[in-house]
């Protein structure tokens, strides 16, 4: 679906100057017992999409859910939007040490548009850890006409689960993405 770039080493080049990056940026989407629970950080850096770390873990209870997000450097420190489908579970984390976890604003094409805007960075960058972010863009697609072969405009529920944290963690700049071009902070 998307153009990734593997990159090994660190992720943040040294030699690129830090008001050039913007976030980061966390988005959590809660699953159970056959979706995971799966969480993102990425960064933006001009027009480039960082995918720094990923959780992801199918079965976990809502009590684990913060020894979860744990895995991921400082997560707590930061906003972190949620699926909005599950309220009692924000609840839950904002009280367990993950003040900050919000509830996005899904609305009408608002996948359709997150996936427009992920498409729309010159490069994804995927870190080696984020396995499942790899596996999961590499396998995302749309439907398909099984008589005509034609691409349907609709997309396949499946692998989609740090793809939707994503867009989660995105949310803000994709609602704004007509009022506003990326630019390099300033400082």
């Amino acid at each position: 679906m998307l153009d990734t770039l593997w990159r090994l080493g660190r992720l943040r080049p040294e030699n690129e100057p830090k008001p050039l990056w913007q976030g980061p940026y966390l988005g959590l989407d809660f699953g159970f017992s056959v979706d995971p629970t799966a969480a993102v950080l990425c960064w933006i850096s001009g027009r480039t999409l960082y995918i720094e770390y990923e959780v992801y873990k199918v079965g976990c209870d809502i009590d684990k859910t913060p020894a979860l997000l744990d895995q991921i450097p400082e997560a707590s420190k930061y906003v972190m939007r949620g699926d909005n489908s599950r309220p009692e579970t924000i609840s839950f984390l904002q009280r367990n040490g993950y003040p900050k976890v919000t509830a996005c604003t899904k609305g009408k094409g608002s996948v359709e548009d997150g996936i427009s805007f992920i498409r729309s960075f010159e490069r994804v960058v995927i870190h080696p850890r984020c396995k499942h972010v790899a596996e999961e863009f590499h396998l995302f697609s749309y439907k398909v006409n099984k008589l005509t072969g034609d691409v349907l405009p609709e997309l396949v529920e499946k692998f989609d689960h740090t793809v939707d944290a994503l867009r989660y963690a995105l949310e803000p700049m994709i609602k704004n993405r007509g009022k506003a071009r990326f630019s390099p902070l300033r400082i």
